[in-house]
């Protein structure tokens, strides 16, 4: 598909951040936009454009706790089985922050093309309008987990991220086979990442 002509944005958003309690806080964005562009073949009609997402919204919430303040906590580490498992997830730090991310973007247009049989091959019909379909919207729900002891010259971070935590299936892209099938390319799904940082 060649440039579109000229592209015409029409975008609202907003922006905001709470702080509920002492360790409990948020963030909330949300934008609205409509984009649309005007074939250079027909200047006078106009189509939804490659990023006409039109609602994109994420939100995210945190709360962070520090254990090292509590009497029982202060006990609890002093035990032989939290030497060994104080690295796990959900298990108490000195300081500990859980946080979660809610994303959601709009259904991304885009233009069906045609099987041709004869020729075993897809292409784009002529008469089909351009990002005339639209695909599913995107959301995704991520968990965060921060878990940070502190020594004497040193403290040591972990992290984990858990990416897709309910393995949603968004769609990244179709696929278009020369026996007249297709298919469809999501992209990733869940995905667990930890880190380690020592900061001196």
């Amino acid at each position: 598909m060649s440039m579109p002509e000229r592209v015409t944005l029409t975008a609202r958003s907003f922006f905001f951040r709470r702080r509920c309690k002492k360790n409990l806080w948020g963030t909330l964005s949300y934008s609205y936009s409509v984009a649309k562009a005007y074939n250079p073949r027909y200047p006078d009609k106009e189509y939804s454009w490659d990023f006409d997402y039109r609602h994109v919204m994420t939100s995210i919430t945190g709360y962070r706790i520090e254990y090292q303040d509590f009497n029982w906590y202060k006990k609890v580490i002093k035990n032989w089985w939290y030497r060994a498992l104080g690295f796990v997830p959900l298990i108490p730090a000195d300081e500990s922050e859980y946080s979660c991310r809610f994303r959601y973007t709009g259904d991304k247009p885009y233009t069906p093309i045609t099987y041709y049989p004869e020729w075993r091959k897809w292409t784009l019909d002529g008469t089909q309008e351009i990002n005339s379909a639209h695909a599913k919207p995107y959301h995704t729900f991520d968990l965060h987990l921060q878990q940070r002891w502190f020594y004497n010259k040193l403290s040591v971070l972990v992290c984990w991220e858990f990416d897709n935590l309910f393995n949603t299936k968004n769609i990244w892209d179709y696929t278009y086979n020369s026996d007249g099938t297709n298919g469809t390319i999501y992209q990733r799904g869940r995905m667990i990442v930890g880190g380690v940082v020592v900061e001196f």
